[in-house]
């Protein structure tokens, strides 16, 4: 497969390296999640089904564990791959991998990498699956959940200047990129191409700004969405005259998307903030603007922290506007159609907010016991970054409590 091909090229070299040449690394995160809702279900992101409905007790949906293997091959060259175990109910090395990159970096000041890296959308990019390495019990979902993908297979190039006692990092990247999408019935696949992006990081000993930008191309209809357009196909001309121009927005094939970022991370005295809002754009009328965010303040005393953190997802759905119409000549014939288009436009429309307080507890200098209070408030049909059993057309209003606790650790 040629997305995984430069990454596992150099596989066999684990072979014929002595131990000084191979540093191994480790993660993980040990959790439980418990909510008092009977109808929406905690997942990290939209690429999780979380089918644990008869159950409060959820043990899978933040647990994880990594190992790292970094290779010196030459003074210039290194071969890094990770692996991450997230709960994958079928474990292959394509939804394992996520990283298995040659970087080449001649010089102090800049890098080259190729193979699979991380898609560098958001200020904790470099380590939003090692929990160790943040005071929450999960990244906030408002920012994080709506977009599954985390590796990029294609190259990157990083360069680094300090200059007056601040350090610069700018990063373009180029590659493409798969995921599966949970819905309420089966896992689907949507893959991304002509991935194009900019990361630019400013930051001082207290502080660090990020400003990111993405644009892709999805490839691809999820499999209930060509259904759909065959079913479309089939309505006369003569009943819907706009037909062809609904049918080209509606579908994600070829279809550019725009992802963009800005995050602040500022330490003073003991107290840290951290915030991010970001945007997700498309022409595909399926994925909806969506605005998010969150601001995040951290205590920090001794070998524990306390945190508050408020975040927020707010979209504008599209909307069926020639569906009254079209149903007055065909009452019967597009009624089931007309509600799989409406399903289809919230998938990517999450409208909710929430508010988190916690305390983590760093029990050794390698070990983390963090408990977190989430508040969450989704509107009615708004909650797509949860799972749902049913229709998100026919998805309630509610506001619930959600547990979470975990051991986070390195190794």
């Amino acid at each position: 497969m040629f997305r995984l091909m430069c990454a596992l090229l150099l596989l066999p070299s684990f072979m014929s390296f002595s131990a000084e040449r191979i540093s191994l690394s480790g993660f993980g995160n040990f959790g439980i999640v418990y909510s008092n809702s009977d109808i929406y279900r905690f997942r990290s992101d939209i690429s999780r089904d979380n089918d644990n409905f008869e159950d409060s007790l959820d043990l899978n949906a933040i647990s994880s564990l990594g190992i790292q293997a970094d290779i010196s091959l030459h003074d210039d060259f290194d071969f890094v791959t990770q692996f991450i175990y997230r709960g994958q109910k079928k474990i292959t090395l394509d939804n394992t991998l996520s990283l298995g990159f040659l970087r080449y970096k001649p010089a102090p000041n800049w890098e080259l990498r190729a193979g699979r890296t991380q898609l560098d959308l958001y200020l904790l990019t470099e380590y939003r699956d090692i929990g160790f390495a943040y005071p929450w019990a999960k990244v906030p979902t408002e920012v994080y959940g709506l977009l599954p993908y985390r590796s990029l297979d294609g190259a990157d190039f990083t360069y680094f200047l300090s200059n007056s006692g601040l350090d610069y990092r700018f990063k373009i990247f180029a590659g493409e990129s798969s995921s599966t999408i949970a819905l309420d019935d089966e896992n689907v696949e949507l893959a991304i191409d002509d991935v194009l992006g900019i990361s630019f990081e400013l930051s001082q000993f207290d502080w660090t700004f990020s400003l990111k930008h993405t644009q892709v191309r999805t490839q691809n209809n999820i499999s209930t969405m060509a259904d759909i357009v065959a079913g479309l196909q089939l309505i006369p001309d003569v009943i819907w005259p706009d037909k062809a121009t609904f049918i080209d927005d509606f579908s994600l094939v070829n279809k550019k998307a725009h992802f963009s970022s800005v995050g602040l991370k500022y330490d003073f005295g003991n107290i840290t903030l951290l915030s991010e809002f970001a945007r997700l754009r498309s022409r595909s009328s399926v994925v909806s603007a969506v605005k998010s965010g969150y601001v995040s303040a951290t205590y920090n005393f001794d070998k524990g922290q306390f945190f508050y953190t408020f975040a927020k997802a707010k979209s504008d759905p599209s909307k069926f506007n020639d569906a009254v119409n079209i149903q007055r000549f065909l009452p019967n014939q597009v009624e089931e159609i007309i509600l799989a288009v409406n399903e289809s436009f919230r998938v990517f429309s999450p409208n909710q907010q929430t508010h988190s307080l916690g305390v983590r507890y760093d029990f050794k200098d390698n070990i983390a016991i963090k408990l977190q209070v989430d508040q969450s408030n989704i509107d009615a049909q708004g909650g797509a970054l949860w799972s749902y059993q049913g229709m998100n057309t026919l998805a309630p209003k509610e506001s619930f409590t959600t547990l979470f606790f975990s051991v986070s650790f390195t190794f």
